[in-house]
């Protein structure tokens, strides 16, 4: 968990923690809250009207003030491919592809989520 304090904001009216995920290998000293789409900042990236991301202490604070996203998660790191490796990675079944679930992003418990998403490997999408 991690508090306002702890994102060197002492002084932050912000308050309450938020779980930490592990969002990959690479650049771990890099924060970013993946979100609901109806929050926005400057700095937001929409993914496809439905998921958002944020990378600033800004999106904590507002966390922090009830004034984020109505649904959020924030890790430190990602994961990436080199150009075509995640297209090879595809082609060959490495990866499960679903159809996009809210549930499976942002409500599922974390201890559970890859069992559910795997039981919908049998529904149409």
């Amino acid at each position: 968990m991690m508090t306002p304090n702890a994102a060197g904001d002492k002084d932050s009216d912000a308050e309450g923690a938020i779980g930490v995920f592990d969002g990959g290998p690479v650049q771990r000293q890099l924060g970013f809250v993946v979100h609901s789409a109806e929050y926005r900042r400057g700095d937001t990236m929409a993914v496809d009207g439905k998921v958002a991301m944020t990378a600033s202490k800004e999106a904590l604070r507002d966390i922090g003030r009830r004034q984020g996203p109505q649904k959020y998660f924030f890790a430190f790191g990602y994961a990436g491919w080199g150009a075509g490796q995640l297209e090879g990675e595809i082609a060959r079944s490495d990866w499960l592809i679903l159809s996009e679930d809210a549930a499976l992003v942002f409500d599922d418990d974390r201890d559970t989520v890859w069992e559910h998403a795997v039981a919908r490997r049998g529904q149409d999408l």
